[in-house]
């Protein structure tokens, strides 16, 4: 599974469940996604390799444990970080001409 650094932070800071989908195929799929309160919306799903159900749910658990346990801080900090005036000049200019 690729992940975004987007996608690691909506894990990061979301309760989200592993769920289990079957591929016409019939294998397994493990998916990602935020809980009821959201809808149940998907942020991450492998490719249909599992062969049980069990092994798809216990590859997303393990996925969502990986995650949540990631130190993205230095990440986090570079995007909150604050813009120079240079760049505070382009966007204004690209901004601007749109």
């Amino acid at each position: 599974m690729g992940i975004s650094l987007l996608t690691a932070l909506q894990i990061q800071g979301n309760p989200v469940l592993a769920g289990v989908r079957q591929h016409e195929n019939g294998k397994f799929l493990c998916i990602i996604m935020h809980g009821e309160e959201k809808r149940f919306r998907i942020l991450l799903s492998s490719e249909p390799t599992y062969e049980t159900s069990k092994d798809a749910e216990q590859a997303g658990q393990t996925t969502i444990d990986a995650i949540k346990g990631m130190d993205l801080s230095a990440e986090i900090e570079e995007l909150t970080a604050p813009i120079s005036e240079e760049e505070q000049e382009v966007i204004s200019k690209i901004v601007k001409a749109s």
